[in-house]
């Protein structure tokens, strides 16, 4: 249990993510010793990250493809942001084509990987792709016989279709 304010008058019953009515998760919780009197503000409820059809939109190096994500709109939730091609170029002089799109990289949670670890590692990676390319230099993609570069093979090679699907569906 983690202490929500300073008054130490409230605690948050952390990781209690469930998918219980809240007359069975006070129930359930009275039953923990401790809890019996116990008196709660919120009761727990289901918890679903957001994140992108990494199977469809990244490369190895966690990079958006623009082409994929033009034609794949789909593929991202409905809090990204995609400009097509016309508005990409709107006001660029000479032909869309020569158009270079920014580069944006996607990691942690958005990036469609669980856990604080897998996210701070997936954001120390993309951190050093930038670097390498702000330096002008490709970026090497993590080997996948190391953990991380078997973490992100899984994300921009899995299945789109049971990608980040939970396993209760």
């Amino acid at each position: 249990m983690r202490k929500e304010n300073v008054r130490a008058d409230s605690y948050n019953l952390v990781g209690f993510q469930n998918h219980l009515k809240f007359g069975e998760q006070a129930r359930v919780l009275h039953l923990i010793p401790g809890l019996e009197n116990a008196r709660f503000l919120r009761y727990g409820q289901i918890h679903r990250n957001t994140y992108i059809q990494a199977p469809l939109l990244l490369d190895e190096c966690l990079r958006l493809n623009p082409c994929a994500a033009a034609t794949n709109k789909a593929a991202l939730n409905k809090n990204a942001v995609i400009l097509s091609d016309r508005s990409v170029a709107k006001g660029v002089e000479g032909p869309a084509s020569s158009f270079r799109a920014p580069t944006i990289l996607f990691a942690g949670q958005l990036a469609g990987v669980e856990g604080y670890t897998e996210s701070i590692a997936t954001g120390l990676l993309a951190g050093l792709y930038a670097a390498a390319l702000v330096r002008g230099e490709e970026p090497i993609p993590a080997p996948r016989s190391s953990a991380l570069g078997s973490l992100v093979h899984y994300i921009t090679h899995a299945d789109p279709k049971t990608f980040n699907r939970p396993h209760h569906l």
